[in-house]
């Protein structure tokens, strides 16, 4: 099973604390770093997802569309494949919901934790969440930085509790 000691987080908190209490963005970015790399562990234990045509589309899309067409069986057949989805895909989730997704893998465990990844990457897609990213943050300097924080923590929320919703109810 996946040693989750060998990616744990730090735990001198005390440090990464500002003056109002709240966590400097440099320990911030090694939360993150340590998400994906805790994620990236974790999707790689899962060879069956690993050989999913969803894991697939996060493979050909580390690489030019160019190769699509051109060298799709050295693309499937890469060496690093599995590395490269697995980060891919760590790196897509932690990117949008923060480090916060990783906080119940002991309580739900590795089996339910990989229908949690696999929830938000269906429910990413059947929203359209990433159009809808891409729109918020395309309006920089037409909306207040506010309302785009507003509209992404919102897209966020809603994204989080169906993920919930489908781990509560299959």
């Amino acid at each position: 099973n996946f040693k989750s000691k060998q990616y744990e987080i730090p735990s001198d908190l005390e440090s990464a604390l500002g003056k109002n209490r709240a966590i400097l963005r440099p320990h911030l970015a090694v939360l993150l770093s340590f998400s994906k790399i805790f994620l990236k562990g974790i999707i790689l234990e899962d060879k069956e997802f690993l050989q999913s045509e969803m894991a697939h589309n996060f493979l050909f899309r580390y690489f030019p569309k160019s190769f699509d067409t051109l060298y799709s069986d050295e693309v499937v057949s890469h060496p690093l494949k599995d590395e490269i989805i697995a980060t891919m895909i760590g790196n897509k989730i932690i990117n949008a919901s923060g480090s916060s997704f990783i906080y119940d893998y002991s309580t739900l465990g590795h089996e339910r934790f990989m229908v949690k990844i696999k929830s938000f990457l269906v429910l990413n897609s059947i929203i359209s969440a990433n159009d809808l990213r891409h729109e918020i943050y395309r309006e920089d300097y037409s909306l207040t930085t506010k309302k785009q924080y507003e509209l992404i923590l919102n897209l966020e929320s809603t994204l989080e509790f169906l993920v919930t919703w489908v781990l509560n109810h299959g």
